[in-house]
């Protein structure tokens, strides 16, 4: 009887063993969306076209991966359908006449199914999470019943235990598994993936918390800031060289502020910075020392030297506005009041200097 009961734990504590791998699934589709997503609203000219035909081809294979790798439910067939129908929208946009409504219905389409797939990382999670724990206890339970085992039937203790090993062998591979998803996702979750600075998401939590927090303390100042001159690099040495732009920005911007200050982009060429604890005096400082900080001459991957340079304004808790609305709408009328005197100049960044 206890052999059988054994023998049952042992194979109930199998069942959903492909929740990790559904997970990590579930989450490289959700990168690969991202990626497609950050194509299509940068929409670069000519040289973004390769970025998102590669962007589309993996969010192929990752949808291929979870047809063939998670079971056949509502909850799949919808985020499969979702994604099926983003890439007909991006499909559609890409095959047919440039228009700005195609390129918005494609990016609204893959908005939704990122929506579709994260919901699907979060429910997985949850799935994964309870297979662990019920796994774990299913060899608690087979611990305890080794050892009535033994003093009844050495050969068969011997057999459980052998099968023992080899589940919680399994047990700590899925474990680590899950762990490892579980990082990687909340990792995607709130940091842009080519600069590796926050992203919109966590932005708009930390900007919440500070005017909760400047409503009885100290002032917060907001910079908005735009990379002047990317479409620029993108059209002339490609879109990987764009991207080293920014990522040449991004840590020049992380290397200007405190650690207590949060740097982030919400994509494209747009950058935010949270100064905490600041003042008239302290916040012109920042926006002086952002803007230098910028100026640094970066080696593109041809080896062509570009000099980078971001328009920016910023808006002061209090004395800009009290409200998320007052002070995102003064720091960008700053932003754009700079980029109009910027235009005026005889010489517009980035300056490119190509190598020999």
């Amino acid at each position: 009887m206890i052999v059988h009961a054994i023998s049952w734990r042992m194979m109930s504590a199998t069942l959903g063993a492909d929740e990790p791998g559904r997970l990590v699934t579930l989450v490289g589709l959700e990168r690969s969306l991202n990626a497609l997503r950050d194509a299509v609203v940068d929409d670069g000219g000519a040289a973004a076209v390769g970025n998102v035909a590669a962007a589309e081809a993996a969010v192929i294979e990752r949808l291929r991966r979870l047809r063939h790798g998670a079971p056949a439910t509502a909850e799949r067939d919808a985020v499969v359908g979702e994604v099926e129908r983003a890439l007909a929208a991006v499909e559609t946009w890409r095959a047919g006449p440039a228009s700005a409504q195609a390129r918005r219905d494609a990016e609204a389409a893959v908005a939704r199914a990122h929506a579709a797939v994260r919901a699907g990382v979060l429910q997985a999670q949850q799935e994964a999470l309870a297979w662990s724990r019920d796994l774990d206890r299913q060899v608690a339970w087979i611990m305890k019943s080794t050892a009535v085992l033994w003093s009844l039937v050495a050969f068969a203790a011997v057999a459980v235990g052998i099968a023992f090993a080899r589940l919680r062998r399994r047990s700590g591979r899925q474990l680590r598994l899950t762990e490892q998803a579980l990082v990687r996702s909340e990792h995607l979750a709130h940091q842009d993936a080519l600069t590796g600075v926050a992203n919109r998401r966590r932005f708009d939590a930390e900007f919440e918390a500070a005017i909760r927090d400047a409503e009885h303390g100290p002032a917060f100042a907001l910079h908005l800031l735009d990379v002047d001159g990317l479409k620029t690099v993108n059209d002339r040495c490609g879109h990987a060289a764009g991207d080293v732009l920014l990522a040449a920005v991004a840590r020049a911007l992380t290397t200007s502020v405190r650690a207590d200050d949060l740097v982030a982009r919400f994509g494209g060429d747009e950058f935010a910075v949270i100064q905490r604890d600041a003042t008239p005096e302290t916040a012109e400082r920042l926006a002086e020392r952002l803007s230098i900080a910028v100026a640094v001459p970066v080696t593109l991957r041809d080896g062509t030297r570009a000099i980078p340079r971001a328009s920016g304004g910023f808006a002061l808790y209090g004395a800009d506005g009290t409200t998320r609305a007052a002070l995102s709408e003064t720091a960008d009328a700053r932003l754009y009041a700079a980029k109009s005197a910027l235009s005026r100049l005889p010489s517009r960044p980035p300056r490119l200097v190509k190598p020999g």
